[in-house]
């Protein structure tokens, strides 16, 4: 059957349905009623007459269904316009616009929006009505929701409940049970105590304070002892919202701590306890590490108070005192008590250092890393060790790679100028980087324990290459290129064989850098530019000279060329 939908709905238009369609499946397919709808009175109309009348409130707010009749062929469905609504806001379970009826009443609206929230002022509701042309303020109580009559345009609020409590007080602190409580009539302090579960041990008996709320809710303090009150001497009684503190002795003073500094397994701070002794907190601690000097162990403490009343130039009071690795101490060491803020010092045994290891590699017999056996240990000591050098070796281009840690304040003061240096990434900033020291390892071979035969540090990485046959040619030529070592060439003939110096070319900055990282300038003298000496594995660079903008030039001399006209001029008016 075919069932046309008119009036103010979503989708209006011609829908066909089956037979069993009722009112409400019809409306559902137009898309229900639209902003200017009516939800209250829904038409059906058939063969020219009303035949029943829809409110859509009575289905969905109350579940009836006997209006909603059965469909029939070329069957019209009536939406009008809204001829009553009301705004519905604040504490209501369903907020918005609700459509009225002729006659409804406040209770009614308090129906359809499901009642009030669990946190609504449900004593009185706020009426805003329009009067066509001004606005009017209704305070409608409780014993009036049945009475007024709702009119169009209406706006409807309910409050919430204010936070304000009528019997409640609370206890904080040490008490076993802090919290809010109840208030009875004529309660005082010790039963609120009570009800705590009394007072902890560690509670401070001197003093507590009630902060209680005024008439003009400004703030009260009342202070009590609360040994007073416990022994019945003084008790206060107690007003809603009073709220009472009583602290813990450990809450009004600063927190007692030893620490213990140096090589032991866990260096920190630690809870201080009556009767502590060194050894305790060094078996708090771990223990001793293995490069621990356990025949010196210092404790430094503060002055105390008294001592502290007069401007002096003592800082400290310090203590030594040996014991061994099982924590034993001599007779005057273990009657020494620590005190709270003490600070112990385990030191590192002198001898001592950590295991460092160097690597070197190339053209020796047994390539590898190596323990640094002693403090002095030098690059030639090093070299016997991996067997010498084999005969491919390129002793003129060995090399020596340092490495460098920064500590923590350079590593952080580098990466924040990376930071803020936007042709910087902070990412390349490394905590740990390797330098190139330039060696003369002919020298060293000849003359071990000379000056140039450095000490070996934890980190070195020694380089021996194999004899090289290439001498590379970079920099302002006009082609970079590497060529063949021989003896007859010089720097000169290099560059000449790369097409010579380009236009840009500094020809008397030329440099040579060496294997092993040295690096030799071209000097100038009477007879013209004298060139570095060049070797096998070398690099001779050719800087190139900066641009420059000859705009600016030309402005600077016309500048200089108008002020010593200027200057000329001036000379001669003088000189008349």
């Amino acid at each position: 059957m075919k069932v046309n939908v008119i009036g103010e709905v979503n989708l209006p238009g011609t829908y066909a349905l089956p037979a069993t369609a009722s009112v409400f499946n019809a409306l559902y397919l137009a898309g229900g009623p639209n902003e200017n709808g009516s939800f209250r009175v829904i038409d059906l109309i058939r063969d020219g007459k009303i035949i029943n009348s829809v409110d859509v409130y009575e289905y969905l707010i109350d579940g009836k269904t006997q209006n909603n009749v059965q469909l029939r062929d070329q069957d019209v469905i009536m939406v009008r316009p809204y001829v009553n609504r009301i705004k519905v806001a604040g504490e209501f379970k369903r907020t918005g616009l609700f459509e009225t009826k002729d006659g409804e009443l406040v209770a009614d609206i308090l129906r359809y929006a499901g009642g009030f929230t669990d946190k609504a002022y449900t004593h009185a509701l706020d009426l805003y009505r329009n009067n066509t042309r001004t606005l009017s303020f209704v305070d409608v109580a409780a014993d009036q929701y049945k009475e007024i009559e709702l009119m169009n345009g209406d706006s409807i609020k309910a409050g919430a409940i204010t936070e304000r409590f009528e019997n409640r007080i609370s206890i904080e602190g040490a008490v076993y049970r802090p919290g809010d409580y109840q208030l009875l009539e004529g309660m005082k302090l010790s039963e609120l105590i009570a009800k705590a579960e009394g007072l902890k041990e560690e509670a401070f008996m001197e003093r507590g304070v009630i902060t209680r709320k005024q008439k003009d809710l400004s703030l009260e303090a009342i202070s009590f002892s609360p040994r007073e009150v416990l022994n019945g001497k003084a008790d206060i009684l107690l007003q809603r919202e009073d709220r009472i503190q009583i602290s813990s002795i450990f809450d009004l003073r600063e927190a007692r701590t030893v620490e213990i500094v140096g090589e032991v397994q866990f260096p920190g701070t630690y809870a201080w306890a009556e009767n502590m002794k060194i050894a305790d907190l060094i078996f708090q601690a771990g223990g001793f590490l293995e490069n621990a000097e356990v025949s010196s162990v210092e404790v430094s403490r503060v002055l105390d108070y008294n001592e502290t009343k007069d401007l002096t130039k003592s800082l400290l009071h310090t203590y030594q005192y040996g014991l061994d690795r099982n924590l034993k101490l001599d007779a005057e060491g273990e009657a020494f008590v620590l005190n709270a803020f003490d600070k112990v010092y385990i030191r590192r045994a002198p001898g001592y250092r950590p295991q460092g290891t160097a690597s070197v590699q190339g053209e020796v017999k047994y390539a590898g890393e190596y323990g640094i056996t002693r403090k002095d240990e030098k690059i030639s000591d090093v070299i016997r060790r991996a067997g010498g050098l084999t005969p491919e070796a390129y002793v003129k281009g060995a090399s020596l790679r340092r490495r460098i840690e920064l500590s923590d304040a350079e590593y952080q003061a580098k990466l924040a100028i990376a930071m803020q240096d936007t042709t910087m990434n902070a990412e390349e900033v490394e905590k740990v980087q390797y330098q190139i020291v330039g060696i003369d390892l002919p020298k060293i071979m000849k003359k071990p324990g000379c000056v140039e035969d450095l000490q070996m540090h934890n980190g070195d990485q020694l380089m021996v290459p194999s004899k090289l046959q290439t001498v590379m040619v970079s920099g302002s030529v006009l082609n970079p290129v590497a060529h063949t070592f021989t003896d007859k060439k010089k720097a000169k003939d290099y560059i000449l064989s790369s097409g010579g110096f380009a236009q840009r070319a500094k020809k008397g900055k030329v440099y040579v850098l060496y294997a092993n990282g040295t690096t030799a300038a071209t000097k100038g003298g009477l007879f013209g530019r004298r060139f570095p000496r060049i070797e096998p594995g070398c690099e001779i660079i050719v800087p190139e000279k900066p641009e420059v903008d000859k705009a600016v030039n030309a402005s600077k001399w016309l500048a200089f060329t108008s002020t010593l006209a200027s200057l000329i001029t001036a000379i001669a008016v003088a000189t008349r």
